[in-house]
């Protein structure tokens, strides 16, 4: 652990029933990530993406092992303090944008500061996280007036506007054509360093490698960096 490392997670397993089976979808992840990185975690589906992604946010408990944040050991936290850290600290970018058709983009970026109870300076807020995205001026424009790419940047904004320490992005680009998926990754990986937030990415597309500042690859619920055998599976070795 060094002074920058925001996120560490400590033998973190996470156990689900099934009927009468007993699933483990995480293992063990033990891992450092640090302010400001740009972090992706590749892995297929059912490998754990998602599960892991969710200790990060304060979405789920872990079965086992901790989530410490900063100083704070968010595993251990009640229901109560997990939706606070979730409200202020997280913000959180789906595959699919989730945006409320009957708002506009800006009024949809616009409910984030609502929910983290951030009431002063909202239109300024708004107008910059729509600048940092690329839709500046577009504010006033419903999301069924905007392409599928400006959907998905408004949902970075949304997910930006309050300025928090992390951002978490679940197959961000998973329902976009190839370039506009470029697009959209550029987009982040621009905010993550011109705004500071740590991000945390899962995909199962081995292209958004190349965009990380550190690659970690899931498998199977147990989570590897500089794996070379894996990597290579990937083509990335």
């Amino acid at each position: 652990m060094t002074e920058d490392t925001l996120i560490r997670l400590i033998d973190v397993k996470r156990k689900f029933k099934l009927g009468d089976q007993e699933v483990d979808a995480l293992r063990g992840v033990t891992a450092d990530i640090r302010k400001g990185e740009f972090v992706v975690i590749l892995g297929p589906s059912g490998s754990g993406k998602t599960t892991l992604l969710n200790q990060i946010g304060g979405i789920d408990h872990p079965t086992s092992g901790d989530v410490i944040v900063g100083s704070e050991t968010i595993s251990k936290y009640s229901e109560k303090e997990l939706t606070k850290y979730r409200r202020r600290k997280v913000g959180w970018i789906f595959q699919f944008h989730n945006l409320i058709p009957s708002l506009t983009a800006g009024e949809n970026v616009k409910l984030a500061l609502e929910m983290a109870e951030i009431k002063q300076d909202q239109d300024e807020m708004t107008r910059k996280a729509m600048e940092l995205v690329g839709l500046g001026g577009l504010e006033n424009r419903f999301p069924a007036q905007l392409s599928g790419g400006q959907q998905q940047r408004v949902a970075i904004a949304r997910a930006i506007v309050k300025n928090p320490e992390i951002i978490v992005a679940d197959e961000a680009t998973g329902n976009l054509d190839k370039t506009t998926g470029k697009q959209v990754i550029d987009v982040m990986t621009s905010i993550c360093k011109e705004q500071g937030s740590t991000f945390c990415l899962v995909t199962h597309d081995p292209n958004l490698a190349h965009s990380a500042d550190r690659l970690f690859i899931i498998d199977d619920g147990m989570l590897y960096e500089n794996d070379q055998e894996r990597m290579a599976m990937y083509g990335l070795a």
